[in-house]
């Protein structure tokens, strides 16, 4: 199970990226290299596992321990009811966090302080000890052709990603501005288009207007994506660390009623006409995400991704948090 988490991290980071923002502290939410470092844990962990004493027992002790907080970690989402997921298994758990996986992780981390007290460290020395010659080149042959497997199913993965660019509906105006490097117009410094879109207490309003003495955060997400569905779940969060410095308008196209009904968290940050902003700041698709500042002028390139939409987050929460009160 470690070695199958660590692998499903290192094939999708950024899916890995916002599980950890989901769930960890707020000082920490920033740290990029996350995803590689628990991958990095995950799979001496489960080398350590297989290996003799002491370095079986070593293992067994550091996966408890980290099971362990893991499992604290997601009965804590569970309880806030935020629909955070974990991202424990990279892009293969983006659905919100369940009371199942707090079972699941802490029936692995007992599984582990078990191995811990009566076992005899690794599954190495008892191959060694109980396993024909047979046996052991029928296992070093199957172990081989798991990881040939791994590795090609990690490089279609890569490949995907790196071939899969984005698609940019033009506005009117786009060959005015310069390209950024998503081949999105940059618009900063340009004042916001006048389009209106929908809050939630059914107030039509321009987001010329919307900025106010503070800047806004402005996301655009459909709940029928994987990835937006991941940022979603996190912007309570967020809007609760900028305070009155920031302030965060999720603009969709989806019914209201349904996305509240996952993410009841969201409903004073709410809008609708997703549609009309993103045709007007040449929005590829969702996740993504502009800051407007308060002279009502666009702060920001287009953060277009879960990767860049959380940056863009981090870097909006540096710079009030620097400002201060």
């Amino acid at each position: 199970m470690l070695a199958v988490a660590a692998f499903a991290k290192l094939c999708d980071p950024d899916a890995a990226r916002a599980g950890w923002r989901s769930l960890a502290p707020a000082p920490w939410r920033g740290w990029r290299a996350a995803p590689y470092a628990l991958a990095g844990v995950e799979g001496a962990l489960a080398v350590g596992l297989l290996l003799p004493d002491p370095l079986a027992t070593v293992a067994a002790a550091g996966a408890a321990a980290l099971l362990g907080v893991f499992a604290v970690v997601l009965a804590r989402a569970v309880r806030r009811g935020d629909g955070a997921s974990c991202g424990c298994f990279g892009a293969w758990s983006t659905e919100p966090v369940s009371g199942l996986a707090v079972t699941r992780t802490a029936g692995l981390a007992g599984l582990a302080v078990v191995a811990l007290v009566v076992g005899e460290g690794g599954l190495v020395r008892a191959v060694a000890r109980e396993a024909t010659p047979d046996v052991v080149t029928g296992l070093l042959g199957a172990g081989l052709l798991g990881l040939v497997l791994l590795l090609t199913a990690a490089l279609g993965v890569a490949r995907a990603r790196v071939s899969a660019g984005p698609v940019v509906a033009r506005g009117a105006d786009a060959a005015a501005y310069p390209l950024d490097v998503n081949g999105i117009p940059d618009r900063t410094g340009a004042e916001v288009p006048d389009v209106e879109v929908v809050l939630a207490g059914g107030q039509v309003r321009s987001l010329r207007h919307l900025a106010g003495d503070h800047g806004l955060l402005l996301v655009l997400a459909s709940p029928t994506c994987g990835t937006c569905r991941e940022v979603l779940a996190e912007l309570p969060a967020w809007q609760d660390d900028l305070g009155r410095g920031a302030r965060i308008l999720v603009v969709t196209s989806a019914d209201r009623d349904a996305v509240l009904r996952d993410f009841p968290a969201l409903e004073p940050l709410l809008a609708l006409g997703a549609a009309g902003v993103a045709a007007a700041l040449d929005v590829p698709g969702t996740p993504a995400a502009v800051l407007i500042g308060v002279d009502g002028r666009i702060a920001t390139r287009v953060a277009a991704g879960v990767d860049e939409v959380f940056g863009l987050l981090a870097g909006t929460l540096a710079a009030v948090e620097e400002a201060g009160p």
